[in-house]
């Protein structure tokens, strides 16, 4: 760059370019090279195996490509130069949507594996004839397998934020096991080792 000179426009404010000297060809050449460069960039993305760093990448490298136009466009006088401070924008904008998309992507995946694990537990715990169950600090159950909800009579649904006393009609039971989990809520003990009994709705003792 050997000079400055303003350029007066009707439409765009007044503004200064630069020109060059004798070494004009290096710009030219430098021009070039870098869109080799990100070109061979994008082909190499493209051969990721990663689906999400794929995509990232690919993105990640077209904003690059524009910022890269932009300044050569701007650097042509074929745009005002002072419009490629707003390609810097927008390929922040492009590389944070690129970077949400595939988190999104990943947040997803995650959902369904847990989704798939509380499935598998859930067929688990369905086929254990034992009564297992989880409830809240409400006492509230919130997970519950079939053999528990077949002592009280109900479906599994019916029974998920309820609490022992809306369907068992024995009330020194319901004391019972109200007292032993407040106790092991509160720290106070842990939860019986020993085969306990049960009365389902039926009147049966199991």
């Amino acid at each position: 760059v050997s000079g400055l000179k303003m350029i007066k426009d009707d439409f765009f404010p007044d503004h200064y370019y630069p020109f060059f000297g004798p070494l004009k060809w290096t710009y030219y050449l430098n021009v070039f090279f870098v869109f080799i460069n990100i070109i061979l960039l994008i082909l190499v993305s493209k051969k990721l195996k990663n689906k999400d760093l794929r995509s990232f990448s690919i993105f990640f490298c077209t904003s690059i490509l524009f910022v890269f136009i932009n300044g050569v466009l701007s650097g042509y006088q074929i745009f005002p130069l002072f419009l490629s401070s707003f390609g810097s924008v927008l390929s922040t904008l492009i590389i944070f949507m690129a970077y949400f998309n595939m988190h999104s992507k990943r947040i997803q995946l995650m959902n369904r594996d847990l989704r798939d694990q509380k499935d598998f537990l859930h067929k688990v715990m369905d086929l254990n004839p034992s009564y297992i169950y989880v409830k809240n600090h409400e006492l509230k159950f919130v997970l519950i397998n079939k053999a528990m909800s077949a002592l009280y009579g109900k479906e599994v649904h019916e029974l998920i934020g309820k609490i022992d006393s809306d369907f068992n009609n024995q009330p020194d039971q319901i004391k019972k096991i109200r007292d032993e989990e407040l106790r092991i809520l509160a720290g106070e003990t842990e939860k019986w080792a020993e085969p306990e009994l049960a009365i389902d709705s039926a009147g049966n003792t199991r």
